[in-house]
């Protein structure tokens, strides 16, 4: 008997009566799945990411967002209080396929971590039972440097061109990983194993037309409506190909989304219900319909309940149960309990860890002030019996709290991986404040650096959205409490320099490097405040310490390019830009970036040409837009100018860069595009100068 066995006992006995878990009642498990049909059943396994239990219709929802998973749910069981084991989407998923929680298999966080070769999958058992296998994931947290390919024939990682938003992260949306599980389905035949990851959900939420308009004040409900939409093309071709009643459907979630609560915007900081209940449910050859089974589930269970129904070996030493004895007639609610954690508090910000037990009675935190909640007459988890003094509160937490220690006791020396600079930025982009470098330890309890880091999150979003005054004002009380922050100062820098405030700009950038003297990106961004300083001394030495630290740096080698082509050295600018664009093949901002210095450098032929390249690479830049509305203004190629002028989104609102297209239509001889660009630049900035002037004197005229 394990040791959370024993302590369930216990605290039946010894603390304030019978809590879940006390009166279980053993139920024999039923025949295995392969033995009542005859022959092996496919596997669909469907995981959401971010996506929270209460926001799906046959959890209660009203908002019309799952249709799809709803029939499902009447079709199969439906556990109502699945627990997730971190709020962190690569080590949850490596749970769901291991069975094991994250101290066992030692993937603790996104882009640090690889899983160990010898920790077995569930798709190795798969393929070794015979399974075709294949794997098609939305989202770079799960690529396959990290291991989860493990056992999977096919393992589709590869990001499409389209952003997740202004942050500049690619993700496959759910149509493109859709298409491509569609594709694979119809080459295979015989039994497989097919795990579809939809990462649409996660944050930011942009969700596709007509989603876009029918959830507009809820776009998180959007994307949601979305990728269920895209679940039923697949249960469709299920059914078309004749293989749909013989196929174990499970949808689950890594984890949810906090929305707000807590003081949380999204997810990975805390550990409360709105990030660690997720969806669960099981359809397929005779699991029984419309059967709800209570208490607390764990999505670790998932696999030993595929293995068991599938007649296959189980997982070794894993830490999750069979569900299929919880579904079958009379059987009790489950007495499971739930272990959770999070280490990116720890190893993002130096702050403590966090552990939690979610019971179907208690929610248990352990951190440097531990919190327990009462679910039944406080579901939302707002009244902490510690913190109020209740008297059973210790001794609940006495006889809880050794269910930690026996999980952490187990854990694994996960194998820890650089983070290479594209990486970073795409996770960064995602939201996770990752550490530029080694984090101080301060030990200090989460719940006293939320606010300032949300405001940090804040700032950045603002940022990405070309909202300057905004994302200062935010990011400037954000380093109010997190001073040590390499990123916020990162950030700020990057606000200021938008806003011409240069030397501001440089103490940030500066600040960045000292706290973050590894991070090639913090150079290469001082070395462009620097540039831009008229420090060609300082700038150099900055972009060379960015390439000392990583060779293929782009914004580093577009530095020294800029350099050299103002200098005239025309053969060292050429081959510090062609390093950039190697080194980003399908970034829009290099390639609008080198166009510009061609052009400001006396090579106008060169910039039109790069700048079409940036918007052909990457569709949804702005930026690369706007800059080639200006370049084609200046030419005289205004119906062309004014196609890209409507694609620059945020930039065709920018007083500096509409300034520069009236001038470039003056360059051009267009006085009437340039006074209607004038009109319009007035209307938005009524007291911008330089248009000002020049329309009164027009009106001298």
């Amino acid at each position: 008997m394990r040791l959370w066995d024993v302590l369930r006992a216990a605290l039946c006995v010894a603390v304030v009566g019978p809590i879940a878990g006390c009166n279980r009642v053993e139920v024999a498990a039923p025949t295995s799945q392969v033995a009542l049909i005859g022959t092996a059943p496919n596997v669909l396994l469907i995981t959401i990411d971010t996506l929270r239990a209460d926001h799906v219709g046959s959890y209660g929802y009203s908002k019309g967002t799952t249709p799809t998973l709803d029939a499902l749910a009447v079709e199969g069981v439906r556990f109502a209080t699945p627990v997730a084991p971190t709020p962190l989407t690569l080590p949850s998923h490596t749970s769901i396929l291991t069975g094991l929680f994250p101290p066992a298999h030692g993937v603790r966080h996104n882009g640090m971590f690889r899983l160990d070769p010898a920790v077995e999958t569930l798709a190795e058992r798969m393929h070794e039972g015979g399974y075709a296998t294949a794997a098609f994931v939305g989202s770079v947290v799960l690529a396959k440097r990290y291991g989860l390919d493990q056992g999977f024939e096919v393992y589709n990682d590869e990001p499409t061109r389209e952003k997740s938003g202004p942050s500049g992260f690619r993700e496959s949306p759910a149509a493109v990983v859709t298409d491509r599980a569609l594709r694979w389905l119809d080459a295979t035949d015989g039994p497989f194993f097919l795990w579809v990851h939809y990462y649409d959900p996660h944050a930011r939420y942009t969700p596709p037309s007509p989603f876009s308009k029918r959830f507009a004040d809820q776009p998180y409900d959007g994307e949601i409506a979305y990728v269920d939409s895209q679940i039923g093309r697949l249960l469709q071709r299920l059914r078309g190909s004749g293989r749909f009643e013989q196929t174990f459907i499970v949808v689950t979630s890594d984890h949810g989304e906090s929305l707000g609560e807590h003081g949380e915007a999204t997810h990975s900081y805390t550990l409360y219900d709105p990030v660690l209940i997720v969806p669960l449910i099981f359809r397929g050859p005779d699991i029984p319909a419309s059967r709800v089974v209570t208490g607390v589930v764990r999505t670790i269970d998932i696999a030993p309940t595929l293995l068991w129904s599938l007649g296959l070996d189980p997982l070794p030493d894993a830490d999750g149960e069979d569900l299929a004895p919880l579904w079958v007639p009379g059987a009790p609610p489950s007495h499971r309990w739930g272990y959770a954690e999070t280490l990116a508090t720890q190893l993002e910000q130096g702050w403590s860890p966090l552990f939690a037990i979610r019971s179907s009675d208690f929610l248990y935190v352990r951190s440097p002030r531990p919190e327990l909640y009462k679910l039944k007459r406080d579901p939302e988890q707002l009244s902490d019996l510690i913190e109020a003094g209740a008297e059973t509160a210790a001794k609940i937490v006495r006889f809880i709290d050794p269910w930690v220690d026996e999980i952490l006791a187990r854990e694994r020396q996960g194998q820890k991986l650089g983070i290479d600079p594209e990486t970073r930025k795409q996770l960064l982009a995602l939201g996770y404040a990752l550490p530029d470098g080694p984090v101080e330890e301060t030990g200090a309890d989460p719940k006293d650096g939320r606010a300032a880091l949300e405001l940090y999150f804040e700032g950045t979003a603002a940022l990405d959205a070309n909202a300057f005054d905004r994302a200062r004002v935010l990011l400037e009380k954000a380093l109010e409490g997190l001073p040590n922050s390499a990123s916020a100062h990162g950030r700020l820098s990057q606000v200021n320099l938008s806003l011409g405030r240069l030397p501001e700009a440089r103490t940030q950038a500066e600040a960045a490097v000292r706290l973050a003297p590894q991070s090639a990106a913090h150079h290469s961004h001082l070395g462009e405040v620097r540039r831009l300083l008229a420090d060609r001394e300082g700038a150099v030495a900055a972009f060379q310490m960015a390439l000392r630290l990583d060779p293929t740096d782009p914004d580093a080698h577009v530095g020294l390019a800029w350099i050299h082509a103002e200098e005239g050295n025309l053969e060292q600018a050429e081959q510090h830009a062609q390093q950039a664009l190697e080194a980003d093949p399908y970034g829009a901002m290099v390639r609008a970036k080198l166009g510009i210095m061609w052009g400001l450098n006396g090579h106008p032929g060169r910039t039109v040409a790069l700048l079409q390249e940036a918007v052909r690479v990457e569709p949804t830049s702005e930026f690369a837009h706007m800059m080639l509305a200006v370049e084609l203004a200046r030419l005289g190629r205004e119906a062309e100018s004014e196609r890209s002028l409507a694609q620059a989104g945020p930039y065709a609102e920018d007083a500096k860069l509409l300034n520069a297209l009236a001038a470039a239509h003056t360059v051009a001889d267009n006085a009437e595009g340039a006074e209607a660009v004038d009109r319009e630049l007035l209307r938005l900035h009524p007291d911008f100068g330089p248009a000002c002037e020049r329309q009164a004197t027009r009106d001298g005229s």
